[in-house]
């Protein structure tokens, strides 16, 4: 069998008394587009922070390759970090900067970085999600909901990473725009070659993004299959989940007012 790209094992996080992450077992094949689906406060955003080394863990390991990323320092670090490309649940976009900066921020930081060379690289990405040159000097505040996630993508995707995370690539948008966010990370995947997880709690979305589905509940991952059998998994809490059923194994107290 081929060795995983990304290999978790035995992954465990705890704040406190909390705990959030309890021995995740997860593997995810080069160039393999995977959905992480569960339940809000679940750890899926924790679990991302935890793969890209911006949370230690408490226990288990992370493999990126066969190497073991919690002993990444200095140079190391920063090369794995290049390596990765980060969408946030709300973009993340910085006010003060306009759309090529934030675009093209992480290549900003290098001392003898080239300003124009980073704003030309910046709107070859613009294009490739979509978008018309003229935007990238206009701020944030003057992009609609839908190109922002776009700036967003095409910030996640300068440099070409190999590792691709997602967080929530479609919150708040209406259903077409999210199909088409859905079919652009896609169709960026694939021409990249990289190899994306993403957090998704649309489940027309997670089928139409995914090769393969996982869930997280109660800190461990209870299921993981491909995408078209995440419907028809024949597991209770998979089930009861994807097709939103208040009544089942997973108990969602409502706290009155």
């Amino acid at each position: 069998m081929t060795q995983p790209f990304i290999e978790i094992s035995g992954l465990t996080k705890s704040f406190g008394d909390k705990h959030v992450l309890t021995s995740v077992e997860l593997d995810v094949a080069e160039g393999e587009s995977l959905v992480l689906i569960g339940t809000s406060g679940s750890g899926k955003t924790l679990l991302l922070k935890c793969i890209l080394g911006l949370i230690p863990i408490d226990k288990g390991k992370v493999l990126v390759g066969g190497d073991d990323t919690a002993r990444y320092r200095g140079d190391r670090r920063d090369a794995f970090i290049a390596r990765t490309g980060m969408l946030f649940q709300r973009s993340g976009l910085f006010d003060s900067l306009t759309t090529w900066e934030n675009i093209g921020f992480r290549a900003l930081q290098a001392a003898d970085s080239d300003r124009q060379q980073v704003r030309e690289a910046a709107i070859d990405k613009l294009v490739m999600v979509g978008l018309d040159p003229h935007v990238a000097d206009l701020s944030p505040a003057e992009l609609s909901g839908g190109m922002q996630k776009r700036v967003g993508i095409a910030r996640a995707i300068f440099g070409d990473p190999e590792i691709l995370l997602l967080d929530e690539p479609t919150a708040g948008l209406d259903p077409i725009m999210s199909n088409v966010i859905n079919d652009l990370i896609l169709d960026l995947v694939r021409q990249i070659g990289c190899t994306a997880i993403s957090i998704d709690s649309d489940m027309a979305g997670a089928e139409r993004l995914g090769d393969k589905v996982a869930m997280l509940h109660d800190g461990r991952i209870i299921w993981h299959g491909p995408a078209g059998d995440m419907m028809g998994s024949g597991n209770d809490y998979v089930d009861q989940f994807v097709h939103s059923r208040a009544e089942g194994p997973i108990d969602m107290p409502v706290v009155a007012p």
